[in-house]
Order: C-alpha cells, then sequence, then structure tokens
C-alpha cells in the first residue's frame, strides 16, 4: 500500500512544481511586472492594442481584489473543511472523483480495485473467514462508494450469494476483477487469485501513472510557455507600435 502511495506521490511530484512555479511567474508578471508596463502606457495617451488592453484589465482586476480574492479562497476552504464532516458530502465527492476525465477511471478507480483485492486476498490467504475479511475490506478502503460496495457484498454473502456474483451486481467493480473472483471460488485459490488480480491493477496503474506523466511534462511546459508568450506580447505589442510611428 505504501509502495502504491509512493507511486502516485512521484508522478504527480513534477507536474505540481511545474505548476506551482508557473503560479509564481504569474503572480510576478500580474502583481508587479504589468503595472509598471500600465503607468507606462498611461504616459503615452495612446490606444493601446486589443491583447494589451485584455492583460492590463485582467492586472488591474487582480491587484484591486486581490484581498477580495484570497478571503473567497480561505471562506470556501473552510466551508470546504466543515462539509467534508458530513457524510453525505464525502460520498458526493468520491463520486466526482471516480468520474474525473482520465484520472479517475485510469487511477483512482485501479488504486481502489487494487487495494480491495490486495486486503481481501491478504486476509483470507491468513485464515480469516470471508464476512470478517470483508468487513475489514470495507474499513481499509478509504472510499465511501468502494466501501458501501463491498458492505452491500457481505451482507448477500452472509446470505449465502457468490461473491463474485455479488462483485458483478456493483458498479464499481470491474468484469476482470468478477472474473477472477469467480475463478479463485471454483479452484479453491481464492485468496491467489485475489493477490494475482491485484498485482495486475498494480501494473496496470504504473504503466498509465508513467504515461501520463510522460504526456503531462510538455504539456505543462507548453502551458507556461503560452502564458508566458501572451504577456511578453501584450507589453511590447505598444513599443512595436510607438516606434514605428516615430520612424
Amino acid at each position: 500500500s505504501e509502495r502504491l502511495k509512493e507511486k502516485v506521490k512521484s508522478a504527480v511530484r513534477y507536474p505540481l512544481f511545474v505548476m506551482g512555479f508557473a503560479a509564481v511567474v504569474m503572480f510576478v508578471m500580474v502583481f508587479f511586472l504589468i503595472p509598471q508596463f500600465a503607468s507606462m502606457f498611461n504616459d503615452f495617451h495612446a490606444e493601446l492594442p486589443l491583447l494589451t488592453r485584455m492583460v492590463v484589465g485582467f492586472s488591474n482586476f487582480c491587484v484591486k481584489y486581490v484581498a477580495w480574492c484570497f478571503a473567497g479562497i480561505f471562506a470556501l476552504g473552510a466551508v470546504f473543511v466543515y462539509l467534508r464532516r458530513y457524510r453525505k458530502f464525502q460520498y458526493i465527492l468520491d463520486f466526482m472523483m471516480l468520474k474525473m476525465p482520465i484520472i479517475g477511471k485510469n487511477i483512482i478507480h485501479k488504486s481502489l480495485l487494487a487495494a480491495y483485492c490486495r486486503t481481501l486476498g491478504f486476509m483470507l490467504s491468513a485464515g480469516v473467514n470471508l464476512k470478517t475479511s470483508l468487513e475489514i475490506t470495507s474499513q481499509v478502503v478509504s472510499h465511501l462508494i468502494m466501501s458501501r460496495a463491498v458492505d452491500n457484498i457481505s451482507r448477500r454473502v452472509v446470505a449465502g450469494a457468490s461473491l463474485s456474483e455479488e462483485m458483478r451486481k456493483q458498479k464499481i467493480f470491474t468484469g476482470l476483477s468478477a472474473k477472477m473472483t469467480s475463478v479463485g471460488e471454483r479452484t479453491g485459490q481464492l485468496s491467489d487469485m485475489l493477490e494475482r488480480t491485484s498485482r495486475y491493477y498494480e501494473d496496470e496503474l504504473e504503466v498509465t501513472l508513467n504515461n501520463l506523466t510522460a504526456m503531462l511534462e510538455p504539456a505543462l511546459i507548453i502551458f507556461v510557455g503560452a502564458n508566458v508568450l501572451v504577456v511578453v506580447l501584450a507589453l511590447y505589442l505598444p513599443i512595436f507600435h510607438l516606434s514605428t510611428a516615430i520612424r
């Protein structure tokens, strides 16, 4: 579990660093660089290009309402922390996390399936009965949708239902995980099949993280470069126009 967390952390560390650096660069340009150029443009008393007017207007808005922006962010953060104490709100958050493009299905979903199979397989291989193993797995998986699905499975299994059949009824489980569980039930090697399924999803998750990181790195560099290019063009276009007019 810790190894899987470290993989996720290492995959997002570089993108977070680039985004943080981009935020610092934009903060310096918006609050310090652009206002200096704006005061110089005002002395020219000339009509500015549209791009320059947009960038200067955005900078003026940020400088004027920066206190309100920070207050709003702080208020939203406080409301978010307060609402997370309610189980229904946490359930909505977990549902939205699963529906996130790319990240939800390819990272969060696979990590949940790996955690479920790994925990349940480990408990069964240690000699714990299926009912208790499902109850512990439900508590270990820190995701309300997955925990609720495991609880539903646990109640049905106690009543005599098949584990694989009940997994098929829960949307969060994939067909592969249910089929592997069915093979384990038929061969009497359920714990071994669950551990193999866990390794499969962990390998899939590692490949996904590597591919995502490889795509994110150039995309983030292009994003930062595009923002800097827009600001530079907006600041230097009036200077080019003025130099042309003087000539």
